[in-house]
């Protein structure tokens, strides 16, 4: 799977796209390739096993040579490249505060102004756009990170063992997909990013 910092790129592909009647009983439902699986909010034994399974990996990346913590590479970054991650961070900032300045204007018109609220919510868009358009950038630039390395690992083997499928409808009977993470790991098709993408959202919608 490629790697991307899922932590805070997700968090913001979420915002305003969450389905919230997809999500029951801490699960969300979807559909691939003509089944329909769910993802689940993982229980306080297995939240510990994934944890134990990202610290490992990070004590890891931190023992090898060439590996780099976020604070070094931001460091790096400006120093080599003339990259300012703090300054994307204010950029991202500014652009936030704008949005909700915006939200704000359009609370308080009446449903009668139509063609104003369209151009508030065209506004909207493009603001959003440029934001993410900058934590993407960021996210790039820190994926090499020994954190986000971890954390990615982390979400990756979550969603091994908490994504299930739909076996017989009416008695509602779900199975585990992958029996363990190496069989995660090998699945060829698109539902393990799929399954990530859809396990982190509700992580971070609920």
């Amino acid at each position: 799977m490629e790697d991307s910092n899922f932590n805070e790129i997700l968090q913001e592909l979420q915002k305003d796209t969450l389905n919230s009647e997809l999500i029951s009983d801490n699960m969300l439902h979807f559909n691939y390739d003509g089944f329909i699986y769910r993802v689940k909010m993982p229980n306080q034994k297995e939240n510990a096993i994934a944890n134990s399974y990202k610290n490992n990996i990070y004590v890891k990346l931190l023992k090898q040579d060439n590996t780099l913590t976020i604070k070094q590479l931001k460091k790096l970054l400006k120093e080599k490249k003339d990259i300012d991650i703090e300054l994307l961070d204010k950029q991202a900032k500014k652009l936030e505060d704008e949005v909700i300045q915006v939200y704000l204007t359009l609370a308080k018109k009446k449903d009668s102004e139509k063609k104003s609220i369209e151009k508030l919510k065209k506004q909207i868009d493009v603001l959003r756009q440029k934001r993410l358009a900058i934590i993407l950038e960021k996210a790039e630039y820190l994926t090499p990170a020994i954190e986000n390395q971890a954390q990615d690992d982390y979400y990756r083997f979550m969603s091994s063992f908490c994504t299930e499928k739909l076996i017989d409808k009416d008695k509602d009977t779900w199975e585990q997909v992958w029996k363990d993470f190496s069989e995660y790991e090998e699945d060829n098709s698109k539902l393990p990013y799929i399954a990530l993408g859809k396990l982190t959202e509700l992580m971070y919608g609920v």
